[in-house]
């Protein structure tokens, strides 16, 4: 299972060497997000360079939280013409694929076909996922969510009913079962229950049980090395 560091960011200087202790501890790539309800320029965008300064090949993604998916490749786009980023990021995490900011997925996907720009960027689409309208529990529907909504993400990302929470393990394998796509989860993944997921998810996005308190942005080193052993075990 790849393995996903959260860098909550509160000063963009320490979320950048955050970023940089979790790559240097083996994880396979991180992801910057603020719950601070500022500007993204300023905070993810800012932090996202200036990890890029010294380590220019990792793999980083990006949430811009409060964007939809339709606003963040705009940002995104404009970061980029105007120099504040060197190249666009490899994943961009959208909590609601449905929140897309165009009249329909048909129309965001054509959107994105069109901006060679954005055409590696891995869309790791919300569904069923915490904290939006569409988030449920129930298995049923998570699965027919899944299978709907498959063709307009790179990866289905999901997860539990709240932060620190992980899902049931019902509900991922039947989301699993009904989706060719790798599955993510992004919520109460931990060495400890790792193994209830093991040849279902694909992917891991964690901050909460690897941090020293939730959305501190500091990491747990001893409860990061434990979950990034756990995953390459799985993995190999």
């Amino acid at each position: 299972m790849k393995a996903f560091p959260v860098v909550h960011i509160n000063e963009v200087e320490t979320a950048i060497s955050q970023a940089q202790l979790a790559l240097d501890m083996g994880s396979d790539g991180v992801y910057f997000i603020d719950h601070q309800d500022r500007d993204p320029r300023d905070t993810v965008l800012r932090a996202y360079g200036g990890l890029l300064t010294n380590t220019p090949d990792v793999f980083v993604g990006v949430n811009l939280l409060g964007s939809t998916v339709k606003q963040a490749y705009d940002i995104l786009l404009e970061s980029l013409n105007n120099g504040l980023i060197p190249r666009m990021p490899n994943a961009l995490w959208c909590d609601d694929i449905r929140d897309s900011g165009t009249a329909d997925l048909a129309e965001l996907d054509e959107f994105r076909r069109s901006e060679p720009e954005l055409a590696n960027i891995t869309l790791m689409g919300g569904i069923a996922f915490k904290y939006t309208p569409n988030y449920t529990s129930d298995p049923d529907r998570a699965a027919a969510e899944a299978k709907e909504l498959e063709p307009y993400v790179d990866v289905v990302t999901t997860s539990g009913r709240g932060t620190g929470t992980a899902p049931d393990a019902e509900k991922i394998h039947a989301m699993k079962s009904v989706i060719s796509k790798p599955l993510a989860v992004a919520s109460g993944l931990s060495a400890s229950n790792l193994h209830l997921f093991e040849g279902i998810v694909d992917q891991m996005i964690v901050g909460t049980s690897i941090e020293t308190h939730v959305y501190s942005g500091i990491f747990n080193t001893d409860a990061l090395e434990e979950l990034l052993s756990a995953a390459h075990v799985q993995r190999n």
